[in-house]
């Protein structure tokens, strides 16, 4: 996501419902950039037929994605090395 020129912000959807990434600069945060990628994220999901998006995100980011109306569907897991929490949503 650009603004004003720069990048503020980068997000990725698999077309199998994954969010592998959704990241906004620090200096930008609190902005409403994360939640407006979000959700082009997840209506790109629809776009494709996909219900339901999915992420295993760390605890610092597990906040955002509550706050967003992701669940935590399981235990804590090892994601890419480090501890991450499955979250699901139902679009």
């Amino acid at each position: 996501m650009y603004k004003k020129g720069q990048i503020v912000g980068v997000s990725h959807i698999k077309n199998n419902g994954e969010i592998t990434l959704c990241y906004v600069h620090p200096k930008k945060s609190r902005l409403g950039i994360g939640k407006l990628m979000l959700h082009v994220a997840e209506k790109q999901a629809e776009e494709w037929g996909i219900f339901q998006v999915w992420v295993v995100r760390s605890g610092t980011a597990k906040d955002f994605y509550i706050s967003q109306g992701y669940k935590q569907y399981a235990k804590s897991i090892t994601y890419l090395g480090m501890p991450g929490f499955p979250l699901k949503k139902d679009l």
